[in-house]
């Protein structure tokens, strides 16, 4: 992150983009959120926006692989997931090109979840 950071000041940028998976280790993912929250605050006040988006279950061909050997696995995955399908990944573009534009210039040190539902559940 730092020489993201570092960049974006050269640069004089105002946002800075990062993705984050959410993964089911304890900790993990609290730990993450305080480092990008905590950065969030470092440099809020020099303009740099940081946030992060957090993916769920996406189709992707690392995913097709999975389907074609592990269908079980997958269908058990996705049942966790109150939207019911897999994520695609222009969805995910999508929310990142919204954080890094000006309808979301008041987002500081956010974690948006992109999941289908799967962190509410």
């Amino acid at each position: 992150m730092h020489h993201a950071l570092t960049a974006q000041i050269e640069r004089g940028s105002q946002r800075t983009g990062g993705r984050r998976q959410a993964r089911n280790i304890p900790g993990l993912q609290a730990r993450r959120a305080r480092a990008h929250q905590s950065a969030a605050l470092d440099y809020a006040a020099r303009g740099i926006r940081i946030n992060a988006v957090c993916p769920g279950i996406i189709h992707t061909s690392m995913l097709n692989s999975m389907m074609a050997t592990q269908a079980d696995a997958l269908n058990a995955m996705l049942k966790d997931v109150p939207i019911g399908r897999l994520g695609r990944p222009e969805e995910i573009a999508s929310a990142v090109l919204w954080l890094c534009s000006s309808a979301a210039s008041f987002m500081v040190g956010h974690a948006l979840a992109a999941d289908g539902g799967y962190t509410i559940r």
